[in-house]
């Protein structure tokens, strides 16, 4: 999991983008991963994965339909709340808003204001995922 959102963090710092092969294919495997998991209840922790990932779908839903996000944007973070549930959505969205708002301070600072600069917010939901699950 580390792994996959470091390779989504770098890829979106890079190309600006979340092509559709990292985002749904972390989606598939957080839905494979919640499948696979032991649970007393049948398909339990598929199904409580799955609402926190329509949970993230929710949440980012807004930003998107503004243009303030992209869709890569809202399927990485749904693909996460699928792969780590939803003890994971808070501290996530938490550290993107943190290190999208540095980012966006380094650049006014740095470049001045540019009319449709785009600000790469997967690399803040990235490391926001990669400390929930590393510590937990």
């Amino acid at each position: 999991m580390i792994a996959w959102a470091a390779t989504a963090a770098l890829y979106d710092w890079r190309w600006r983008r979340l092509p559709n092969w990292l985002t749904l294919g972390g989606l598939v495997l957080g839905v494979a991963w919640a499948s696979l998991a032991g649970d007393a209840v049948p398909a339990g922790e598929l199904v409580r994965n799955g609402v926190a990932a329509g949970m993230a779908s929710l949440a980012l839903l807004f930003p998107y339909l503004a243009g303030w996000l992209g869709a890569g944007d809202v399927k990485l973070y749904a693909a996460m709340g699928f792969l780590g549930g939803s003890a994971v959505l808070g501290p996530t969205l938490l550290t993107a808003c943190i290190v999208a708002g540095i980012g966006a301070l380094v650049i006014l600072l740095r470049e001045g204001h540019q009319r449709g600069r785009r600000l790469p917010f997967g690399v803040g939901l990235a490391l926001g995922f990669i400390l929930s699950v590393g510590g937990a």
